[in-house]
């Protein structure tokens, strides 16, 4: 324990000594590592929201224009006695206006002059999952009621945001290898520098019998240090980012059914990025030792 608290000093010391080139080379990586952020969010909440629609709202109804009362409650109460259907909620003008509203929050100006009657009465349905092709005969069903003017069938935004996700994890990997190459190289040349710099010493701490672990000790702490700062860095940027955008993104969101409020990545992923942060930094600091280092 002595030996590392020992290597931690002498790390410290030395990026102090070097304090521009180590600011530049944090910054570089918390940037890149921030990318690699970016990515894993978007993909975390297009998973969450594509998971909300398949498990909420999935069946929209619009109701015929003047569609008598009667006939829209017989047509509520049928489908709510279908084994596939889980809920049935009856959306008024009135409703669908107050909606929009909450969305457009401050800018709810722009509705000025617009009654609520402009917007179209509907009927959101909420399925039991894994319906597949059971869900033709509920469709068809909608599509012939002569009181419905059109059906939104959420599953097909469902499936297109499943595929997007796929995308964005795709990304994600991707940036993460270039990413980490990067961040690697970063690394690497700010710790040959600082053996470069330290030449002298070096060489006269072996020249008195130090070991080349014991030389190479603070060097490889002074990596995951760099590492462990930047995703730091990155994992504050991101949050900032998220606790900006969310509140805008969520406020469109809000007006699909099944929207909502998004979320930061979780406590596991927190983690394993800064750990993967130390890692590259660690990686970066062996290749710069062993290529010719004279270490």
């Amino acid at each position: 324990m002595r030996r590392w608290l020992y290597y931690g000093q002498q790390a410290l010391r030395a990026m102090r000594r070097s304090a521009l080139v180590q600011l530049a080379a944090i910054t570089a990586m918390a940037v890149t590592m921030l990318l690699i952020g970016l990515a894993a969010l978007g993909s975390h909440n297009v998973d969450r929201l594509t998971r909300r629609w398949g498990r909420g709202t999935q069946l929209i109804a619009f109701l015929r224009p003047g569609a008598a009362a009667p006939a829209v409650e017989g047509l509520a109460r049928l489908l709510a006695s279908r084994p596939e259907v889980t809920l049935v909620q009856r959306i008024t003008p009135e409703l669908a206006y107050q909606r929009l509203r909450a969305v457009l929050g401050p800018r709810s100006n722009l509705l000025a002059g617009v009654e609520a009657d402009f917007f179209p009465a509907s009927l959101e349905l909420r399925l039991r999952e894994g319906l597949g092709p059971a869900l033709v005969p509920l469709l068809a069903l909608l599509e012939a009621s002569p009181v419905v003017e059109r059906v939104e069938h959420l599953g097909h935004w469902a499936a297109r945001l499943g595929r997007l996700a796929q995308l964005l994890r795709g990304v994600a990997v991707l940036t993460a290898l270039l990413v980490g190459l990067a961040c690697i190289y970063l690394a690497a040349s700010t710790i040959r520098l600082g053996v470069y710099s330290r030449r002298e010493e070096i060489a006269i701490q072996l020249l008195l019998g130090a070991t080349r672990g014991f030389i190479r000790g603070p060097l490889l702490i002074e990596g995951a240090l760099q590492g462990l700062t930047g995703g730091a860095l990155a994992l504050a940027a991101l949050y900032a980012v998220f606790r900006w955008g969310a509140p805008r993104v969520a406020a469109v969101l809000g007006a699909l059914p099944g929207g909502g409020e998004l979320s930061f990545i979780g406590p596991t992923a927190i983690v394993a990025g800064l750990l993967a942060a130390v890692t590259v930094g660690l990686i970066g600091s062996g290749l710069a030792l062993g290529r010719g280092a004279g270490v």
